[in-house]
């Protein structure tokens, strides 16, 4: 007897799960979006070690127009982001971390970009002086995520895509959860 109205609980409360969640979730929503961003860049400290590691630090990356596009959403600001990086100079694989905030009227999204792969140095010849030992990714993985605060709060922006022989793609695709 014991057995049978553990099950009869047990399946009354699986049955209210099944009846509730959808309830907390259906009137969130996963939008596909669009961003556009202008972007400066300025190299920090960086350094060589025994074993051929590249290494840099305390850099800086600004994005004065930083827009976020979808279904019903257009969000308009700037962006900064402080990053480091390490490419082993031997195999070509480096990786970066990026420290980013996304600023809007009101708030904005605060998040971590990670950039792993294939990757070279822009050399100290580079006509652009501002990108001069910037890690600069080949064939690689970028995969960022942000959340929101002040107005945006429980808001997620996630966006990922592939650099392929250096080129990004034209088009930045992300998706940008509202709950």
């Amino acid at each position: 007897m014991k057995k049978v109205t553990i099950a009869v609980l047990a399946m009354a409360f699986f049955m209210l799960t099944l009846a509730v969640v959808p309830a907390w979730a259906g009137n969130s929503k996963w939008i596909p979006v669009v961003i556009i961003r202008t972007t400066l860049t300025t190299i920090g400290t960086r350094w060589y070690t025994e074993g051929d590691t590249y290494h840099l630090r305390d850099s800086v990356s600004l994005c004065p127009t930083y827009s976020i596009t979808g279904t019903g959403i257009s969000y308009v600001g700037s962006s900064h982001a402080t990053y480091e990086g390490n490419l082993n100079l031997k195999t070509g694989e480096g990786s970066s971390t990026w420290h980013s905030e996304i600023l809007l009227p009101g708030g904005g999204f605060k998040g971590i970009i990670h950039i792993r792969g294939t990757c070279r140095v822009i050399s100290e010849s580079y006509p652009n002086v501002g990108v001069r030992g910037y890690i600069l990714p080949i064939n690689a993985t970028f995969e960022a995520q942000w959340a929101g605060f002040g107005d945006y709060v429980g808001q997620k922006l996630v966006l990922e895509y592939d650099y392929v022989n250096t080129v990004q793609p034209s088009t930045l695709n992300g998706y940008l959860f509202i709950p």
